[in-house]
């Protein structure tokens, strides 16, 4: 099949990859130690080593590439590329307003990129909150660790009735699983190199990180590497990593977002290998939905990565600085490991959950507020808002027409996004 952009595509790749895999912070790693045990309110986050060549080198390239892209003949071409070339316009910003220290820049660049929470998510994300604080408090609300979380927590989620357009939607039951039989990280890194094999890639590798680098699995596209955390790491996580949940994981990992890369490279467009403007909530809402028809779910996915964006943002009236946000999202963690253990009748400890809580809480700050210092309220990386928005708007999709998952493969692109739709559909793959 001859692509309409095989010239083009190969320009793209000169591209660096995705935003947020350059804002790792150049602080030493004791600031973590230092936050966590109250010696400093704020971590100062820093992001020294962007390099402002590297980034004005590729925004020359970015130049020359909508100049020749706004001249090519081939209107399809011209519709898929110009919208993703201007929003790696605003990842080199990003990148830039991170390296020199601007908050607010990087808010505004990361908002044009991934949008900002929404009131109708966030009320739906915190009354999901609202449940896990009554189920763990109603069992073990004599604990005085539970007691300071919830007395932490409850101010913070209104009383609600509120009804969704996405209630009737009925997810699939979760499957029952033993804490031991979970997998080591050699275990999994060679449950997805079967994986590899069994979905017929031969390109990509799999890798079991340094204890400390990561909690949450990472696919890394420029690389065509998946990371898993290493054993350390993995007990952090607040679920055990059993086969059964390591096979939804590769439907999320391999099943989705590799499959996705390799079909779109072999399709018309190859840009549907890299992904179109805005694809990532599609793309996200398409690997949950592919985990959690394995792995069954009693919610949408990314309510808690919502509330943290909305606390953050400060959707509900107060924005927050790092320290801020991690003092409720460290007695959220600990009530929702809580609740999940009680839901699953998994064998737990007090003390260890409440601990775990404090370091799953630092990374997941560290997460939202990638960019910035942390100390400016508000100013945050929204891109998390794209996990329950995606996970919602796919759900939807399928209960409207159950066809739907049969096109969910062609590339990176969002089902749920009328002009991505037209596109595909203007070139037959409909």
């Amino acid at each position: 099949m001859k692509q309409r952009d095989v010239g083009l595509l190969h320009e793209l790749s000169v591209l660096a990859g995705q935003d947020y895999e350059f804002l790792r912070y150049s602080n030493d790693r004791s600031v973590k130690d230092a936050f966590l045990a109250g010696d400093i309110e704020e971590p100062n986050l820093l992001y020294h080593d962007i390099d402002p060549v590297f980034i004005e080198e590729q925004r020359d390239v970015l130049t020359a590439m909508i100049d020749v892209v706004t001249r090519f003949d081939d209107e399809i071409v011209r519709r898929a590329y110009l919208p993703k070339l201007r929003e790696y316009e605003d990842k080199y910003m990003l990148l830039d307003r991170a390296r020199v220290g601007d908050d607010e820049g990087v808010l505004a660049c990361s908002t044009r990129l991934y949008g900002a929470p929404q009131e109708q998510y966030f009320r739906y994300a915190l009354r999901g909150l609202a449940a896990r604080l009554g189920a763990v408090y109603d069992t073990l609300g004599t604990e005085p660790l539970v007691q300071d979380a919830y007395d932490t927590l409850i101010e913070h989620v209104p009383e609600q009735t509120a009804e969704y357009p996405w209630d009737h939607i009925v997810l699939p039951t979760p499957r029952p699983y033993a804490v031991a039989d979970a997998l080591s990280a050699e275990e999994i890194r060679a449950a997805f190199v079967e994986a590899f094999m069994r979905f017929g890639v031969t390109n990509w590798s799999a890798l079991v990180d340094a204890p400390g680098e990561r909690m949450t699995f990472s696919t890394n596209h420029s690389l065509r590497t998946i990371f898993i955390p290493s054993d350390e790491d993995l007990l952090n996580r607040k679920y055990a990593m059993t086969r059964e949940r390591v096979e939804a994981l590769i439907a999320h990992e391999v099943g989705t977002h590799v499959v996705r890369r390799e079909r779109g490279e072999q399709s018309e467009l190859g840009l549907l290998g890299i992904g179109l403007a805005g694809y990532l909530r599609g793309e996200e809402g398409v690997a949950t939905y592919n985990e959690q028809v394995l792995d069954g779910t009693r919610h949408f996915a990314g309510g808690f990565q919502y509330v943290a964006v909305g606390w953050a943002s400060g959707i509900d009236g107060r924005a927050r600085t790092f320290r801020q946000l991690y003092e409720l999202l460290q007695p959220y963690m600990f009530i929702s490991s809580l609740e999940h253990a009680l839901a699953y009748e998994e064998p737990y400890a007090l003390q260890a959950l409440y601990e775990k809580s404090k370091r799953r809480a630092w990374a997941r700050c560290v997460r939202i507020f990638r960019g910035t210092s942390g100390s400016t309220p508000g100013a945050c990386f929204t891109k998390d808002v794209v996990y329950l928005e995606g996970n919602v708007a796919i759900w939807e999709l399928v209960d409207e027409d159950a066809t739907w998952p049969t096109r969910f493969s062609l590339g990176k692109y969002d089902p749920a996004n009328e002009e991505h739709v037209a596109l595909l559909r203007d070139m037959g793959m409909f």
